[in-house]
């Protein structure tokens, strides 16, 4: 899975400018994201090989992902992404609190 990590704001809610490395390692840290591309084999089978039953996150869907989860790499639109396994994904966040709904591609 390729995930958007959510990134940091430079300034705090009461005006305080953090520095680039400040930001950076709070992005770092980042434990919410959105679903960039999903590769077909996801969600099919449980670690047991018995075949998902749950329902499945889709392209577009933000999510909660492990702290620090997989591979943290720069895209060519200069956003942070994350590339993980399905499994470290928690959970989805529920629509109605979602900061970024959909994804340009």
């Amino acid at each position: 899975m390729l995930v958007r990590v959510d990134e940091c704001s430079a300034a705090t809610g009461g005006g305080v400018l953090l520095t680039d490395d400040k930001v950076e390692n709070m992005t770092m840290a980042s434990e919410t994201g959105c679903i960039y591309a999903m590769g077909d084999e996801a969600f099919n089978f449980y670690d047991n090989g018995k075949p998902w039953i749950g329902s499945k996150p889709a392209v577009g869907e933000r999510i909660y992902f492990e702290r620090y989860a997989g591979v943290v790499m720069m895209g060519r639109d200069g956003r942070m992404y994350r590339s993980m396994d399905f499994r470290q994904i928690a959970a989805g966040l529920d629509a109605g609190a979602s900061r970024e709904t959909s994804i340009d591609a």
